[in-house]
């Protein structure tokens, strides 16, 4: 072993490297840089800075290179705060526009930490909020100087607004990039730790804390296991019904108002259930018995959802505003996510209800992404919300698409196969990889290995008889789209078959029990809790 070795564990995609190299030998389509062990990153300047590799410019030399004209950074403020869907909920308006005007006064006297939070708003709005003409350069310059500022004000110690800043810089790169990278992982261990110390993870009752305090603890995202903390879900209240004079807390607001408040309340009860499911699906020795209860825990969250936040078609959403649109999608995804994961182990094992249970959810998830997609383009419903095909939704999406490959490829010759129907299972993964490949220029090289798999499945499933009319050439699309020799057809046999010019030269997908390379999109990523 040396030195350089990094354990990865089964749910890690780079555990899966053998499989991805015996890929490439069955498929047509090269990847030259399959064999990389690294994942592109955030910004590197960014993430440079914050990790110590490149040193921190001083405070002065920041504000008078990164920030704007005030004029300008008004607005993007302002559009900030205007997104709910968007806007952190640990970031109180009333305190965030006091130390924004005494920030303005002085700027120099201003925290470094608390400078940071206001770099990621402009970076969020700058990115997301705004025109897409906005000047890559421009938005990328908001991230570096959020870096700067958490390196001086030396954000790795247990002060004022250290959580708040890093945890607000993690959630600017996840709704800005299209790629989820390692670097956010390594920052979210550091967060935890930082919020673990300063005890966060405890509810603060006992402690001499205001109740403003008390509730905006509250309103930040668990990131330990369950039955470390006992933190309370915050009460359903608007900014304006409290701030850090307050000497007690009104009562929770119905929830028929809608607040925002009430979409993270929501998130929260389901990643309790998450974290069991987790849990459950990584232990060394999971026992099936578990599955039935943890299904049901799950659906009892969901039964007893408002009733705005649940899905609706886009066709029924026409007079509803886009941040519920996507909040209800938020909502949903999650819900799929958590009982797509809990119960794919037990596909392979021919579980009748796992595999009814995992086809119901990924399939629902591609088709809902798939059906909402033009309507984050310009003139669409939902517009103003782009962000919401950042990198943790797409990843979503990829894990929905192969969960439903490995339903598919798992029933196709047993008698489960009645399960699913495997026209109209083809005839969805053809839209979604249509999606792909319009996306495919703009993604992490994941993407190009999704429509490789796909465009295998409709090789290995897809024929002239049980294909719908306009889909009958899919099955040859991949002799036709791609210039494939007869060798590369064989290729593609083996693909399944697991034979390559007549040798056993691999294990066939279809025949994989375990089917590793699969891990990769199915991964438990903790990092998706920041959606």
């Amino acid at each position: 072993m040396t030195n350089d070795f990094v354990y990865s564990g089964s749910t890690h995609w780079s555990a899966m490297l053998e499989d991805i190299q015996e890929l490439r030998m069955t498929l047509p389509i090269e990847d030259d840089h399959a064999d990389d062990l690294s994942t592109e990153g955030l910004d590197g300047a960014g993430v440079d800075i914050i990790f110590g590799s490149t040193p921190s410019l001083p405070l002065e030399h920041v504000l008078a290179r990164f920030l704007p004209q005030r004029t300008e950074v008004d607005r993007m403020v302002s559009a900030y705060f205007r997104a709910q869907a968007v806007a952190a909920p640990f970031i109180h308006a009333t305190q965030f526009r006091r130390f924004y005007q005494q920030f303005w006064e002085n700027p120099l006297h201003a925290p470094p930490l608390w400078i940071s939070i206001l770099f990621s708003v402009c970076h969020i709005a700058a990115s997301t909020l705004r025109p897409s003409t906005t000047e890559e350069v421009e938005k990328i310059r908001f991230s570096v100087a959020a870096a700067h500022c958490l390196a001086i004000g030396q954000y790795f110690r247990p002060r004022r607004f250290a959580i708040e800043s890093l945890l607000l810089f993690a959630q600017a790169e996840c709704l800005t990039t299209t790629a989820l990278s390692s670097d956010i992982g390594a920052i979210l261990g550091l967060l935890v730790r930082l919020a673990t110390s300063m005890g966060y993870h405890r509810d603060p009752e006992p402690l001499l804390i205001s109740p403003f305090e008390k509730e905006m603890r509250r309103r930040l995202p668990s990131g330990v296991q369950f039955p470390t903390w006992d933190t309370k879900i915050p009460r359903v209240l608007q900014d304006s019904d409290f701030d850090e004079t307050s000497t007690e807390l009104p009562p929770s607001r119905p929830e028929l108002e809608g607040s925002h408040l009430i979409f993270y309340n929501t998130k929260h009860k389901f990643m309790v259930v998450f974290e069991k499911i987790l849990r459950h699906t990584l232990s060394t020795q999971p026992n099936e018995s578990e599955v039935a209860a943890l299904d049901s825990e799950m659906r009892a969250e969901y039964a007893v959802l408002p009733e705005f936040l649940r899905p609706r078609p886009m066709s029924d959403s026409v007079v509803d505003p886009a941040n519920l649109i996507v909040t209800r999608l938020c909502v949903s995804f999650l819900y799929y996510k958590c009982l797509c994961v809990l119960h794919r182990p037990y596909v392979m094992l021919q579980r009748k209800e796992s595999i009814m249970v995992c086809y119901d959810t990924s399939s629902s998830l591609v088709r809902d992404f798939v059906d909402a997609y033009y309507e984050f383009k310009p003139g669409g419903q939902a517009e103003t919300e782009r962000w919401f095909l950042s990198s943790i939704t797409w990843h979503d999406f990829l894990f929905g698409m192969m969960a439903l490959c490995l339903v598919v490829c798992t029933t196709s010759h047993e008698s489960a196969a009645s399960i699913t129907g495997i026209d109209t299972t083809l005839a969805l993964l053809t839209r979604a990889r249509d999606l792909c490949i319009e996306q495919e220029s703009n993604r992490h090289k994941d993407t190009r290995r999704v429509i490789s798999l796909v465009e295998a499945m409709i090789y290995r499933f897809g024929t002239a008889n049980s294909l719908p009319v306009g889909l009958s050439t899919a099955a040859s699309s991949a002799q036709s789209a791609w210039p494939m020799e007869a060798d590369e057809s064989t290729a593609y046999a083996a693909l399944w078959d697991g034979t390559e010019n007549g040798e056993e030269a691999l294990t066939g997908l279809a025949q994989d029990p375990s089917w590793d390379y699969f891990e990769q999109f199915l991964e438990l990523d903790m990092t998706s809790n920041l959606s």
